[in-house]
C-alpha cells in the first residue's frame, strides 16, 4: 500500500485554495465548503500522479539492467539474475 504524506497534500491544496479563490481576501463563508473539497481533489490527484512518473522511471531501470546482462561475462547467475529483475519488473507494472 502506498502511503501519502497527508500534510504536503493539505499544504498543496491550501496553495491551490487561496490562487484559485483569493482566500485572504474573501471571506471563507463565502466561498464554501465545496469549493476547498475541489483543491483537496485536485491535491490528492496531484499526490498521486507523481509516483506514476516514477514508477515509469523504475520500469525503465529495470528494462536497462535486463538488456546489460549478458555483458556481465563470466562469474554471475545471469539467469538468476534475470528472474529477480523480471519479478521486479512484474511488480512495478
Amino acid at each position: 500500500m502506498k502511503t501519502y504524506s497527508k500534510s504536503n497534500i493539505m499544504k498543496r491544496a491550501w496553495m491551490i485554495f487561496k490562487d484559485t479563490y483569493s482566500f485572504p481576501e474573501v471571506p471563507f463563508n463565502s466561498i464554501g465548503r465545496n469549493c476547498f473539497a475541489a483543491c483537496m481533489k485536485k491535491a490528492w490527484l496531484e499526490a498521486k500522479q507523481v509516483p506514476a512518473k516514477l514508477n515509469q522511471a523504475r520500469i525503465d531501470l529495470i528494462k536497462a539492467k535486463i538488456e546489460d546482462l549478458p555483458n556481465l561475462g563470466f562469474g554471475f547467475n545471469i539467469a538468476k539474475m534475470r528472474n529477480q529483475l523480471e519479478t521486479e519488473l512484474a511488480g512495478a507494472a
